[in-house]
């Protein structure tokens, strides 16, 4: 009887020597570890500011020579035009006794300097921006444009008779523009189409311009002659004369939408 007694508190303290042990190792929750932190940083320089005209359908090459029609009077700063063609031609047309409309022929994309072959060798309506401000804050384009007189001189003429009165341009950029951009952001490039714009100096419409994120570096915007034109020409205008008249790109830190 009694060893029978004794074998089962045996077994009860085997029981509780095996159990003891891992109870204990459970309480404490100390994994015994400390923590330390380094902090990673890296920084950037602002962009070599660009000087050069670019080739207009490879954005990265310079094309060294003069910026066409960029007013260069002010110095260009860190956002500026780099180029943009000198004229835009709607031919010769016989003279009506109605209005009637003429699309462009012709683009003088001639260099009087420089080496670069590849805008001189374009037959688009150019148009070049750099942006090397390193703030990414994106930009716009706007098109005005100034009466067409005889000559491109002003009309002294009371009846403004040496004036295209009442013409107006067209350029259809939502479809048939192209742009390049050296950093690879075209996506963030928006176009608008001119439409019925009036050649008078007082009317302003956005073209094309960058989305804040967008537009750093280089871009390139070319449009087919073919895809501006020029309506509403007045009846009975003068013949064996040519009327010419500014467009104006300007070029603003305000982002497009």
């Amino acid at each position: 009887m009694k060893k029978s007694i004794s074998s089962i508190l045996l077994a009860s303290a085997l029981l509780l020597g095996a159990v003891a042990p891992i109870t204990a190792n459970a309480a404490t929750g100390d994994t015994g570890q400390m923590t330390g932190k380094t902090v990673g940083s890296i920084s950037f320089n602002k962009p070599k500011a660009t000087t050069d005209p670019v080739d207009p359908t490879d954005p990265t090459k310079p094309d060294p020579g003069d910026k066409g029609g960029v007013d260069t009077t002010n110095p260009a700063g860190d956002l500026a035009l780099l180029y943009v063609s000198k004229g835009i031609d709607f031919g010769s047309h016989d003279v009506s006794t109605n209005t009637q409309d003429a699309t462009a022929e012709k683009v003088d994309n001639s260099r009087t300097s420089g080496t670069g072959t590849a805008i001189a060798d374009n037959t688009n309506l150019l148009t070049e921006v750099t942006d090397t401000r390193g703030t990414n804050a994106g930009w716009s384009i706007s098109l005005s444009a100034d009466p067409m007189t005889v000559g491109g001189k002003a009309d002294a003429t009371t009846d403004k008779s040496n004036t295209l009165t009442g013409a107006l341009l067209n350029l259809n950029s939502k479809t048939a523009a192209t742009v390049k951009s050296s950093s690879d952001t075209e996506s963030g490039i928006t176009q608008s189409a001119v439409s019925g714009m009036t050649t008078d100096g007082t009317s302003t419409q956005p073209i094309y311009g960058a989305k804040a994120g967008s537009g750093m570096l280089t871009t390139t915007f070319q449009m087919d002659p073919g895809d501006v034109q020029l309506t509403s020409i007045p009846a009975n205008t003068k013949s064996g004369v040519t009327y010419s008249g500014d467009i104006n790109w300007t070029l603003s830190d305000t982002p497009a939408k």
